[in-house]
């Protein structure tokens, strides 16, 4: 369980969550507390809509809520739907565009976009869409399976960089909505699909990197593109099967370590040969002689002759 930061030294945690205000809210409503009067607006809002409605679906029809809380169940509506629109209005926050221009495209009201960005994706508070540090750890996540990232990450990572334009392009193609050039639209959003994969593939996933070069070798072999960059693509590739084949009897070594149990085999084998805290081993005693030095003694020896009892050698 992640510690409890106080309300008013939230807004300069640097490590704070997009969605940790209505964790907070959540918070409070399984507390029965009130809310301090150190807490944001938008968390004290945000709790009397939650008190209000309850958990669960949003209402049908937003005029039931009160007026001065629709932008909190249409933000909410938008949180609970978790599709695509979700994705789109969250990849569009990444971008430059105002609350009023993503409204414009998200068909809703400027009061929502803001109470979603408060409430669920809070990215735009004190300058964090420069912080690419605190981006890329907290809100741009790898995926469990990099061969296979969500269409979330995608138009995110491409919202960022590239602007809102290529997400709406991204977003048609997912829809597949009609257009002028399909195969040319198809073409640039897996190409925006391969990219985000050579981004969060980690380094040591040898098998993840060959098979993401063979998709891209496929990918440029439909595009036509140069035959510098595919041959490059194919020596990578090889040196990637390489390494995997180096590799792969340093992990067998590593897992014969372990017993099915996930115990070190080694310390087992070590305590075999301890009883009661001291060693079996057997000590050799100093006082004898090396098998080097006894060779030399012999060699003193008979060097020098047979000695007599009186000291003199015959």
């Amino acid at each position: 369980m992640e510690p409890t930061i106080e309300p008013h030294w939230q807004c300069f945690d640097p490590f704070r969550r997009p969605a940790s205000n209505w964790a907070r809210v959540v918070e409070l409503a399984a507390s029965g507390k009130r809310a301090p009067h150190c807490e944001e607006p938008i968390v004290r809002r945000a709790l009397a809509y939650l008190r209000a409605v309850g958990p669960g679906p949003v209402p049908r029809s937003v005029s039931r809520v009160p007026h001065d809380l629709r932008d909190i169940a249409i933000a909410y509506g938008f949180h609970q739907a978790d599709g695509y629109r979700a994705w789109q209005l969250q990849a569009l926050l990444l971008t430059e565009l105002t609350f009023d221009q993503i409204a414009v495209r998200m068909s809703t009201t400027e009061p929502a976009i803001a109470a979603f960005e408060a409430l669920f994706f809070h990215v735009r508070d004190n300058g964090r869409l420069r912080g690419w540090d605190w981006i890329f750890s907290a809100v741009l996540t790898p995926p469990r399976d990099p061969t296979q990232p969500p269409e979330s990450l995608v138009w995110q990572y491409f919202a960022l960089g590239a602007g809102p334009l290529l997400v709406d392009l991204l977003v048609e193609q997912y829809l597949g909505l009609p257009c002028a050039d399909p195969a040319q639209r198809a073409n640039i959003a897996a190409q925006a699909r391969l990219l985000t994969r050579w981004h969060f593939t980690p380094w040591s996933d040898f098998s993840a990197w060959s098979e993401l070069i063979g998709d891209m070798l496929r990918q440029r072999g439909r595009a036509k593109v140069n035959r510098q960059l595919t041959l490059q693509l194919r020596s990578l590739r090889a040196v990637l099967e390489t390494q995997k084949q180096q590799s792969a009897p340093a992990k067998r070594a590593r897992a014969a370590q372990f017993d099915t149990k996930g115990r070190s085999t080694v310390i087992k084998s070590r305590k075999n040969r301890t009883r009661c805290g001291k060693s079996t081993r057997k000590v050799q005693d100093p006082r004898e002689a090396s098998p080097a030095t006894t060779v030399e003694k012999d060699s003193a020896t008979t060097s020098a002759g047979p000695s007599t009892p009186g000291g003199v050698a015959a």
